[in-house]
Formats: structure tokens, sequence, C-alpha cells
């Protein structure tokens, strides 16, 4: 008989003779397995028979193998130690410390890892146990064998950087510990032990580091530090960093381009530049030759050439950064000539009636800053004809016949489309002489009065006043007297203050008489005065009186409104109330009254006057009021004193107030045809002349 099998285990086998199967299934063989069984005779033919069965191979659990081991460790520094160990069937090991260590401590930390470490006074050999399990068997104790060694300092390594002016640098982690060690292995912290003298520095423990310069340049700052191993420290070692030397900026020349008497902003530091990006700041700028520099905030300069100057003009700046570096510059500014208008100055003259002309010089009365060459053109006087006879020379010519103040302009051209223009004013004089006459109230002066070191004399005048006029028809520029002047002083306020005696229309009143006795002498263009119920401009009327009205009485009451005296007077209507400024005192018509005393007066004032002197003497806290046009105009004590010795050109407004009429001088206007007239006149103010006031 042979017998045979098939589909068996490993470790297992047939004896072909007796069909007897022996053997040791191995461990990896457990398992189900489907076995074949044959037997055949060894007759011919051959028979046998095959059956078939099922062998099952049951696992069975063996036990883990914990291995042991051998290290070293420093003293007071501790080391993770993993622990090692097998297990046959594969399965997941578990770690048992069975013996504690002799000399140090082992913590176990999970997954067969334990931190080990000895006390930092101890040296020599510490062993502990351990087992590893399978969670069903546990191995035979293994041994951890630790060799402790006295600790030793760790080494750090000095390095060095390099950077430029005001640059920063950052270096990451492991940074300066990159090149650090510790002989124990232990790991290791970066400590700063000196600050550098030229930057800031930011050390962290990892190594990493944040440098920024701020100080000196070309230089090397340095700083030191110390690695620490958790138990001892290094000795400090030195980084160095090397600062690049500092590069200047780079100034460029500027040039500002501006009109003539303009000024001009600008920042020089716009084009100039450095490498390095550094900071710039103006360092400091030269005046220039003709023109002025004021420095504003952050660079900007404003340049101001003089005045009517243009040009070429330049500056020397310089600039710096921020670590030192300087470099200079030039502005150049060039003052592009702009066109100025000339001027032109208002002249005043006089021609008597029976004179041919006037030749008026404007030399020295127009000008030009650019001194381009000028031409004159003349308007037409209303009353005479103007032309040039010569350079710069202006003839006038009165019509035959005319009296009074004519007018013309003339303007200035400098072909370059600037043009100035003035008004030349004449006075054709034939005045009546009885056309001027003084009033003088209360006069008293004891001695003879003289000129004294200030060129002004003084009297003992309680009020004086001047009329000085002419009544002609032929005033159509102004409509009114040539010159009217009032003066009061020594404090008296004059009856008629506040309007300037003159002839509007109808006869002249001058004062004398019955201080009771009133007449109008000037009223508005209605030729009326409206007399009022009471004092007031918003009281109802009572009665208008006519210009030169003279059936009237004054009752010898007065009220103070505001700073305006007004008077009662007796009238057709009733009793009315009317401005004192309105009216006048009554004298029989033509007669005014004087003497010699009155003449030196008028004397001494027109030398005075011509002499542009002081009339501080004249003049009462009131001041002076002035008539060359209608309202009048008042001036205070000082400023009239003061007008009478300015050169100063005003403006003297028409009647209507629209337009400026006449420009001028106080002197050249008010002041000379005045002093004319006096010393054309100054005999006929004399006790022994009668002479008739004449009427239009």
């Amino acid at each position: 008989m042979t017998y045979t099998a098939t589909g068996m285990p490993a470790g297992l086998s047939i004896n072909s003779k007796t069909g007897v199967i022996s053997g040791t299934p191995t461990f990896e063989s457990a398992g189900t397995y489907n076995v074949t069984l044959s037997v055949f005779d060894s007759g011919t033919p051959s028979l046998g028979d095959t059956e078939n069965f099922v062998w099952t191979i049951t696992d069975v659990n063996r036990a883990p193998i914990a291995l042991d081991q051998s290290l070293g460790a420093a003293a007071g520094l501790p080391i993770d130690v993993t622990l090692s160990g097998t297990d046959p069937d594969g399965d997941v090991l578990i770690f048992e410390i069975v013996d504690e260590p002799l000399l140090g401590v082992a913590i176990a930390s999970g997954g067969g890892t334990i931190t080990y470490v000895a006390p930092a006074e101890v040296a020599g050999l510490d062993v502990f146990t351990f087992r590893v399990g399978d969670g069903a068997l546990w191995s035979d104790p293994a041994t951890v064998t630790v060799s402790v060694g006295a600790n030793s300092a760790p080494v750090a390594v000095g390095e060095s950087f390099a950077i430029d002016p005001g640059a920063t640098i950052d270096v990451p982690a492991p940074g300066l510990l990159g090149n650090d060690s510790d002989p124990d292995g232990a790991a290791l912290t970066s400590q700063l032990a000196t600050p550098p003298r030229h930057g800031s520095l930011s050390l962290s423990a990892n190594g990493s580091f944040i440098y920024r310069h701020e100080g000196a340049t070309g230089v090397t700052d340095t700083f030191s530090y110390v690695v620490f191993d958790g138990l001892r420290t290094s000795p400090p070692v030195v980084v160095r960093i090397v600062i690049a030397a500092n590069i200047a900026p780079s100034a460029l020349d500027d040039v500002l381009g501006l009109d003539e008497d303009t000024t001009a902003e600008f920042n020089p530091l716009e084009n100039d530049s450095d490498v390095e990006n550094h900071e710039l700041s103006l360092l400091s700028i030269s005046q220039p030759e003709v023109g002025t520099i004021v420095r504003l905030d952050g660079g900007t300069i404003r340049y101001t050439p003089i005045a009517n100057w243009f040009g070429t003009d330049v500056a020397t700046y310089e600039i710096v950064d921020e670590y030192g570096g300087v470099d200079t510059a030039q502005i150049t500014f060039v003052v592009a000539s702009v066109n100025d208008a000339p001027t032109a100055t208002g002249l005043w003259g006089s021609v008597e009636a029976d004179e041919r002309y006037l030749d008026i010089d404007l030399t020295g009365e127009f000008g030009d800053v650019d001194a381009d060459a000028i031409e004159i053109v003349l308007s037409t006087p209303r009353h005479g004809t103007a032309v040039l006879v010569g350079e710069n020379v202006v003839r006038y010519q009165p019509t035959d016949g005319f009296r009074g103040s004519d007018s013309f302009t003339y303007t200035i051209s400098d072909g370059n489309g600037g043009t100035a223009t003035a008004t030349i004013a004449i006075s054709v004089d034939g005045i009546d002489a009885d056309a001027i006459a003084l009033d003088v109230v209360g006069f008293d002066r004891p001695a003879a009065a003289s000129l004294n070191d200030s060129n002004s004399f003084t009297t003992t005048f309680r009020s004086f006043r001047l009329v000085v006029g002419s009544v002609f028809n032929t005033m159509e520029l102004f409509r009114l007297p040539m010159l009217i002047l009032l003066l009061g002083f020594l404090g008296t306020a004059l009856t008629g203050w506040r309007r300037t005696l003159g002839p509007s229309s109808g006869a002249i009143h001058l004062p004398g008489g019955d201080p009771k006795s009133w007449s109008v002498v000037f009223v508005d263009d209605s030729a009326q005065l409206i007399g009022r119920v009471e004092p007031g401009n918003h009281s109802d009327p009572v009665h208008r009186f006519v210009a030169a009205e003279t059936a009237l009485r004054g009752t010898g009451a007065t009220a103070l409104l505001g700073d305006e005296t007004w008077i009662e007077i007796d009238s057709a209507s009733g009793a009315a109330w009317v401005p004192a400024s309105m009216v006048t005192e009554a004298v029989p018509p033509g007669r005014f009254a004087g003497d010699e005393s009155v003449t030196e007066a008028v004397r001494e004032l027109r030398t005075v006057i011509a002499d542009q002197g002081s009339i501080d003497g004249l003049l009462s806290d009131r001041g002076l009021a002035i008539s060359h046009f209608a309202p009048p105009q008042r001036f205070t004590r000082e400023f009239a004193a003061a007008m009478m010795g300015a050169n100063q050109p005003m403006t003297w407004w028409s009647r209507t107030g629209g337009v400026p009429s006449l420009e001028g001088t106080f002197h050249n206007v008010i002041a000379r045809p005045l002093a004319m007239s006096l010393d054309r006149y100054e005999t006929r103010a004399n006790a022994d002349v009668s002479a008739a006031i004449p009427t239009e």
C-alpha cells in the first residue's frame, strides 16, 4: 500500500508506507486547511481510494521579549530614552518600569519613551529595569544601564555681519545658535550679554535677532551673547556688525522762473537724492544778491525779488542726510520782465483872466520805473484849450471872458499797455474885490502877532471865520465858490460850523448886528431849509425857508441833539427849530467890518499858509472844516495841522460825491489858492472899507 497527503500545514508530513502523519506545525501555520489523503495498492492495475478532510491549526500567543540597553548621560541634564522590545507575534507592545533607577529619576512619557535625569552632583553607573507586554503576556525584565558623567559647559562661537548705514538685518532661527554646541547634547538658548552702541537689537532665545543701525557710519558695531544648556552658561562671545561708510547725498542745481514783482515758493530738495534712501533736509541757504529768501517748513523756501526788478539772481544751498553727508548746489532765479504802469500826479495852477495863457511843466510830475518812452495825451478843458508846447510842457489858455475853475486831464502811456491819468485844475482868477470878507466875533488882540520858531502864530481871537470865494455863474465844474475855508480856534464853537459859508443862490449875508437876528446862508440843492417842530430829523416840518431869507428872529433858545446844535427861530409859520450850522446872524447886505489888527492877522495867516507852516494856533478842538466841494470835509485838529506840511496827494470829491474831481496835496488844492487870494485882498479887511456884496 502507498499513502499520500496534500494541503497539509507546514511542519507536518505523512509516512507513505504506514500512512502516519507526524510533525510540529509552525506558529505561522495557524489556520484552517483542506487536506486530501490517498491510498493505492501495488496490484495491476493499482487500485486505491481518496479521502478529503478539514484540519484546523489553533494559534497560540507567545510572550514578548524586553531588550537590555546601555547609554550615557550628563549629570543634571535630562535625556530621552526609548525602551526596546520585540514580540514574536508582532503584537503592539506596552512598556512598564519594574525597578526605579538607583541614582536618578526615570519618568515614563508614553509609547516606550522615558525621560531620565541624574542629579547634578552625582556621577557613575545607574540602572533600572523594565518589561514589555503584548496585552496578555509580559516579558522577562530587561536592564537599562546609564553611565552618568559630569556636565560640560556649552560652547558659543562669535559671528560677523555687514549692513549699510541705517539698514536693518533680520536673522531667523537658529540664528546665532547655528554654530554653537553642547558637549552633552543639551538644547541651547541664547541670552544677550552686552548691547550694541550704534543700533538697536532684539535677540530671541532661539538665536534669531533683529538689528537696526542708528548711529555712526563707517564703523563696526558689536554686541555679545552667551548660550545656556539649562544648567551651565557658556563664556560670552562677540558678534560684529560692520557698518558701511555713509555715501553723501546728491544735490542738483535748480532753476526757478517767476514774474517781476511776484513771489515764488518751492522746495529745492525735490530733485535731490540719496542712494541709500536716507532722509534729506535743508542745512543752509545763502541770500541772493538782489532778492530775499525766507525759509519755510520742510525745506521749502520763499523767494521775493526787489520791486520792479527783473533778471537773474543766484543762491547757494546745502543739504544733509541723517548721517551727516552733505552736498551743495545752486538755485538760479530767473525773474521775467513785466511792464509797470507809469505814474502821474495831479496839479493845480492859476492864471489871471486877462492873461493869455499858463504854461505848466510836467517834469517830475510823472514817472515810469521801466524807463519806457512816454507819450502824453491831453483831454480838452471845458473852458479853454490845452496843448503840448515843448517837452513835458502844457499850455493852458482860458476862453475869453471866463472866470472860475477849469480842469483837464493828462494821460501818460508807456507804449506797452501801461497808462496813468491825473487831473490838472486851473483857477482862472478874476474875483471881485468884494467877494472876500472876514467875520470877527468878539475880536480882542492886545498885541501884534509874530511868527514863532515853529513858523506859526497865535492870537487871542475868541472866534474867527474867513470866507473867500467867487460868485460868478461860470463855476459849472464845482457849482460852488472857488475856495471856502472856515477856521475856529481857542475852543470857541462857531455858528455855521457844520456848514461852510458860501453862496448857493441869492445874496451872501455875513454875521453882525442883533445876535437874535438870523438869516439863511447855505441850504441844500432845493435851496430850502426845513424848519422842524422840534430839533431832530424825524419831526414834522413847519416852514421851508428860501435861500437868504432874512425875515427871521432867533428866540435865543438852543438845543443840543447829539453833537449838533439847533436853534429856535420865529417864522411866518410859527416857531421852528433849524440846525445852527444852516444859519448865521444877519447884517445889512453889502457890509463887512474889520480893522488893522484883522488885516495884520490875515497877512500872518497868509505867510504861514504860503510857507506850509503850522496853523495849530488857529485850530480849535473841533478841528478844521474845509469845503472845496460840497459837502465840506471836517478834519481833526491833529490831522488838519499835519496836512499843512504833507506832500501826500489826496482826492477831493465832486459835489455829487460820485467820482473824484481833483487830486493834489492840501497845500496845492487849499492853502496855495487861499494864500494867493489873501495876498490880493488883505487890504480889504479894513474898518474904513464899505463895499457892496455882489449877488448872482
